[in-house]
Parts: C-alpha cells; structure tokens; sequence
C-alpha cells in the first residue's frame, strides 16, 4: 500500500468498497431453488449500474464528500465507472431518480470499454458473458460502450449528476493481461482525448488480470499519482 512517507497518504480521509448485484455467467450455472437470493446472480444491465448510482448518492449523502472523491473501477468495475461519465446513454432508459457528484478523477484498471470490439478481437470468446450481462443485442452493446458513445463525455455525465465533468483520469494495464488486449485503452484513450478529457496512460502494471486487484501495491501507487495530480492541478481543494 502507500508508503507512510508518502505526501497523497496526508490527502486521503478514506476509503468506500461499492458492491453490485451479478449476472449468470455459463461456466457458473446456479439454482435459483437452492441459492440465496442474496447470492443469486441475476442482474441485467443497467442494474448493475443502478447500483453504482445509489451507493455513490448513499456515500455523498452520508459522508457529505460531494465531487471531492477518486472513483476506481478494475475490469468491468472501470467500464462502469466510465459509463457514468456517459449520463442518461448509459442506463439505457433507465431512470433512476438519482443525482451524483462525478468524482474528480476516474481511474480504471484492467478496463472492458468496448464490448463489441473486444468480443470481435477474441474471435467472440466473451459473447457467453457478456450476453448474461448486457443481452444479445450487439447494438446495446454499443451504445452503453463508453469509448463507442457519440456525444461528448466531457458533459453528457452533467445532464444526470450534479458536477462538472471529470476533469483527469487514468487508463491502466499491462502487457502481462491475459484477459484484455491493448486496444481497449488505445480506443479509450482517443475517444477521452477527443473529448478533452485529461488522460494519462499507465501501461506498464505488473501481473495477470486479478493479481493486480488483489495484490493491491500497484493500485496504491495509481492512487498516490492521482491524487498528486488533482493538488498540481488545484491546489487547497482538500482532501479526497
């Protein structure tokens, strides 16, 4: 984790873990009989976003944190974090009734942003998945791909949240990912730029595509950058 010595560590005051329902996967087949509802893995998008939606507003509500926070996403984690970014695109007509704060920063690690593209460049290897997820309908998939998304970033995420739109973020993987290929943050990364959104590219993490998650050094490195960019950017805006 970060070093004691480190000048982010004086910046952050905390730390909130969001969970969110999951869909059926085919190799993980489940009894709805036999599971507990609360195990049972049957979420559709958006639900899954829905719940980022309201675990964002209970945590800005209770700890009044407002915008001054850096939401992290791994995997699928950071195409949802993305997606918020993408407004009401996103849930897919879905309305939830809720306003956020969009963080000040974005970090995705190990990111899945164009579903479409990446089924394609696996010779459609995570169709089964990502149908559980998202349905059959590639041109769903499409549209809630934040790299695939044709307005702009930088404020559609203001029509349904209660910010300015997010103002950095970071893109980053390894060559060491045996799940996800390199395109998917070239792609982002362009769509980001073109939005003039801030984007750093981080592509030298060490590790498979969970070990970076679960040995979590490398994560508190990303974040220590971060947060040492948010202050160059604008100093005195307090703690995250």
């Amino acid at each position: 984790m970060l070093s004691s010595t480190d000048p982010a560590l004086s910046s952050i005051c905390g730390f909130v873990s969001i969970d969110h329902r999951l869909s059926p996967h085919p190799e993980f087949p489940q009894d709805p009989a036999t599971t507990p509802r609360q195990a049972l893995r049957n979420a559709r998008h958006p639900d899954h976003l829905v719940d980022v939606y309201s675990a964002l507003a209970f945590a800005q509500q209770e700890y009044d944190i407002e915008g001054n926070y850096i939401l992290i996403g791994h995997s699928s984690g950071a195409t949802m974090a993305y997606q918020l970014l993408m407004g009401y695109a996103a849930l897919h007509g879905h309305v939830t009734g809720l306003r956020i704060h969009l963080p000040a920063a974005i970090v995705g690690i190990y990111d899945i942003y164009d579903l479409v593209g990446l089924n394609d460049r696996y010779g459609g290897d995570y169709a089964g998945f990502l149908d559980g997820a998202f349905g059959a309908d590639r041109k769903v998939w499409r549209k809630i791909s934040p790299s695939c998304f044709p307005g702009d970033l930088k404020t559609a995420g203001e029509i349904v949240n209660q910010s300015a739109g997010v103002p950095y973020t970071i893109l980053a993987d390894s060559p060491g990912d045996m799940l996800l290929d390199s395109p998917e943050v070239e792609v982002t990364k362009a769509k980001l730029t073109k939005d003039a959104i801030k984007v750093d590219v981080v592509d030298n993490l060490v590790g498979d595509h969970d070990f970076v998650w679960k040995e979590a050094s490398q994560v508190a490195q990303l974040v220590s950058r971060c947060v040492k960019t948010l202050e160059a950017r604008q100093p005195g805006t307090g703690k995250s």
